[in-house]
């Protein structure tokens, strides 16, 4: 599993226009998370869901995110 340093690096890393249309999740325990870009394109394009922002020490840098269960997809 690709940590979370590396998932924000590779949000942030877009630059073409097919890039930015693709949206990455990450399975997490029992559900799915979707980082920045990715969470923007869920919340316009999929659901209305919850973001989340948190603050994360190691980042030294705030991370936009949201979560949905596995069920979800199904």
């Amino acid at each position: 599993m690709a940590s979370l340093k590396e998932i924000v690096e590779k949000e942030q890393q877009r630059t073409e226009l097919e890039q930015m249309r693709m949206a990455y999740v990450y399975r997490e325990g029992g559900f799915y998370r979707a980082y920045e870009w990715s969470a923007w394109l869920f919340v316009r394009h999929v659901s209305d869901f919850k973001v989340t922002c948190r603050m994360i020490k190691l980042l030294d840098q705030p991370v936009s995110f949201i979560g949905f269960p596995l069920t979800f997809v199904e």
